[in-house]
Formats: C-alpha cells, structure tokens, sequence
C-alpha cells in the first residue's frame, strides 16, 4: 500500500506513461500490485492505455532485463531446464576426458551462472573459475561456458541468468544504451529489497543514475534468501548510503497485522540481528515495532514447545487444542495449525479423529487421500 501511494502520487505530479520503473520479488506479486496500482490509476482518473503503459514496466526484474534487451532487439527465447542440462551434457565428455572427474551438470551450471551474476565476461572469465576450482577444473569449467554460451546463441536461447548479465554488461559498456534506458525511466522502485540480489541492485541503481529517484522498501529482519545473493546490506542498510548519500530513511514501525503478544516475541527475537545485542546490523537502522491492536489477552500466548517426534509432537497439540475447547476458551474455528508441509499435517489427522476435534484440511484433503 505504502508504495502504491507513492506511484498514485508521482503520477497525479504528471510522471508520464512508461517512466516509472516498479520492481518486485516474484511474478505473483509483480502482477497483483501492477492489478491494484492500474486499478487506483484508472480509477483516479487516467484513462486505460496510459495505466496500461505503466503497468509494463510494474515486474521482476528478470522480465525488466528480457524487455529492455528485446526493446534493443533481442530475439532468443528463453531455454528451458532440460534444454540446458542437455546442451551441458554434450558438452562435459569433451572437455573432461576422464568420466570420474566429471562434474555434475547443475554444479557446472551453478559455476557459470555465478560469473554472470558477478558480470565476468567471458574472455576474463578462466582466471574467475580457476581461482574457484584450481587449475584443472577451472580451465574447463572457462571452456564450458564459451562451448555452451555459443551454443545457446546457435539455438536462439536465453537463460535467466543471461538476462541479468547481458542487461548489465549492456548497460557498463555501450554509453548510448545506458542514456537510452536512464532517460526513460525518471523513478526506479524496488520493493521487497531485502530479496533482491546484488546484481539486480547494480542494474538498477544504474538505471536510476543520474537523477537518482530511487526508492526501496524492504525489511532486513526479513531476508529469506541470502542463498541467491540477496544482500540487505548492499540493498537497504551500509550500502544504500554509500550510493545514495542524500537519501532518507522513513522507518514504518507500526504493526496492522498481529496483536501485542506476537509482535513482543517477534522484537525480542530480532533485537539480536543489530550490534548492541551481538548481531551484525548497526543499531541505527533497528525499528522498534509497535502494535496497532490491543490485545484481548493479557498474558504472552505465544509458547515454544520440543517433542522427540511426529508423533509425540501430534499427540501434544492435540490434547491442547482438547484442552481449550472444553474449557470453553475458543470454538474449533478459531484455531489455525500450519506446517512447512502437507505430509506433516499428516500426523495430526488421525489423533484429531481420535480425540473427536473437528477440523478442516484446507489443503485440498487428506494427505493419505494422495496417489
């Protein structure tokens, strides 16, 4: 809501069709703010065709690079895994004359795709691996990416990670390029910025230059995947000052969703991510979270129990779910179980039934029901 707003505004300043660049996370959540943004557009006034040209550019920034590199006349498609485990396959028995020695095709791919993500080119690219891998393994894996990176070219196909590399290696080295895609986009805006990897950031830092309207709304307590180079410190903390010295920070430290027990716990667990409790993040940039709602309870409802197994675990929620519905504390309906898998929920179901709890799989059925 925060960043829709913000858009609204800059378009009701006479920002035109098409110059503001909105970044997010994934395609599901690309699509839903470009939905509810066109929607207040349209609905505040913009007629259909200019909401729509703003909503071209509201995507990931993989679907930014593919377009901008189209725009510039780009025709490949995009490859599809078992067409790039192929092609790598082909490749392994010619430079790897020792089959016990082969790598694997994913690993070799991951290697590949980590130079792109670093914008090594490839005539540099043998001294990146082979400090990587040593000589022997980095000398091939160098071949391996000029044999499959030809190969691609030969089929008409992009990988995902080319679309970044290629974007970004674009944007470094052809000056009338970079001016093109900097004057067409006058707002670049991120969201979900503790997510969003390095090099994406590079790229769109680039493209902000040299107004710099750069806007960026993230949560560092809330990063999920650092295994994909996501860097809240680049993104949000140290590094968003470095690039942008004259920026501000609005921290937004007011919780609408959960109730003051839940958001105590959740501040007490994150305190220990800044310095002054151990943690690596400079206490400046801590939020102390407050609750929007008052709670009906007043002691601390949130509990952290260890069970030696499924089992025993399964029995334990059971008999306190039992618990409250006698003593009449809540209904069945008031009462939500979640699991990082639906085979977890598994183990409750024939306890639930047992002990007479009525509940719901809102799953789409029972676990044992699957093939």
């Amino acid at each position: 809501a925060t960043l829709e707003r913000y858009i609204a505004r800059l378009v009701n300043e006479g920002a035109r069709p098409g110059s503001i660049l909105y970044v997010t996370f994934n395609k599901s959540m690309a699509d839903a703010g470009s939905e509810r943004i066109i929607r207040t557009l349209t609905g505040g006034g913009l007629n259909g065709e200019d909401a729509r040209q703003f909503g071209q550019w509201f995507c990931t920034i993989h679907a930014a690079c593919y377009r901008i590199l189209r725009d510039n006349g780009l025709k490949a498609q995009v490859a599809k895994n078992w067409e790039i485990k192929k092609v790598l396959q082909d490749i392994i028995p010619q430079l790897w004359p020792y089959e016990e020695d082969n790598p694997y095709p994913k690993s070799l791919y991951a290697a590949i795709c980590n130079a792109k993500m670093h914008c090594v080119h490839q005539i540099d690219d043998e001294k990146f691996f082979v400090e990587l891998f040593g000589d022997y393994h980095g000398r091939r894996t160098s071949d391996t990416r000029e044999k499959f990176d030809s190969q691609m070219e030969k089929d008409g196909k992009i990988t995902f990670p080319d679309m970044l590399y290629l974007c970004e290696s674009a944007l470094n080295d052809d000056p009338s390029f970079c001016r093109k895609w900097q004057e067409q986009f006058q707002h670049v805006i991120v969201d979900e910025g503790q997510d969003t990897n390095v090099q994406a950031m590079r790229i769109l830092t680039l493209l902000a230059s040299p107004q710099n309207q750069f806007t960026i709304c993230g949560d560092a307590d809330q990063t999920l995947y650092r295994f994909a180079a996501a860097s809240p410190e680049f993104n949000l903390l140290e590094g968003f000052s470095e690039r942008f010295p004259n920026g501000e920070l609005f921290k937004m430290d007011t919780n609408y969703r959960s109730f003051p027990d839940i958001v105590r716990c959740g501040r007490n667990l994150i305190e220990h991510n800044y310095d002054d409790h151990g943690g690596a993040i400079p206490k400046i940039f801590r939020k102390d979270i407050n609750p929007y709602h008052i709670s009906k309870y007043d002691e601390t409802y949130v509990h952290f129990d260890m069970y030696d197994d499924v089992h025993e675990e399964a029995y334990e929620v059971a008999k306190s779910i039992k618990a409250q519905l006698l003593n009449n504390v809540c209904d069945p309906g008031d009462i939500f179980v979640g699991a990082r898998t639906r085979a977890q929920l598994g183990n409750l179901e024939p306890i639930f039934t047992k002990m007479k709890i009525p509940f719901v799989n809102i799953t789409g059925g029972s676990f044992w029901h699957l093939r």
